[in-house]
């Protein structure tokens, strides 16, 4: 008798404790899910304040490139910003195959660009004016 009252004394602890660290253990799943759940929530709040700076920054640009002389000057500032970004990667490279790169990199995207913006910009510029503005480059084979 006293063996069976032992046994069941251990039989009841034991069940109690798997039964608390099952308990853990749902508990700990639960808050992870909710982690992932508040962390995806935060991640989808920053890529849209990160896309709200990005079109802001570049409406702005736009507009202030689109005021005569300080338009130029700011052009002239971002290429400048942009050749000095790519003279990182390309430290013995010289302003000359800057221009090259982004002037085939453009004609390559021209026509999108060009589609984007209304027709009547485009009515009384000849065609080889935009050919003009692209440097002449050799591509290395």
């Amino acid at each position: 008798m006293k063996f069976a009252t032992i046994f069941f004394m251990i039989t009841l602890s034991l069940g109690g404790f798997i039964a608390g660290q099952q308990y853990k253990l749902m508990s700990m799943f639960a808050d992870g899910i909710i982690s992932v759940a508040e962390h995806k929530a935060i991640m989808t709040k920053e890529i849209a304040k990160t896309k709200a700076r990005v079109k802001t920054k570049e409406r702005i640009k736009r507009i202030l490139v689109a005021i005569p002389v300080i338009g130029v000057l700011i052009a002239a500032y971002f290429e400048k910003k942009d050749f000095e970004e790519w003279q990182e990667k390309n430290p013995d490279g010289k302003f000359k195959q800057y221009s090259c790169e982004v002037g085939t990199l453009s004609t390559e995207y021209l026509d999108e660009v060009l589609q984007d913006l209304p027709q009547e910009l485009f009515k009384n510029i000849p065609e080889s004016a935009l050919s003009k503005i692209i440097p002449e480059c050799k591509l290395a084979s």
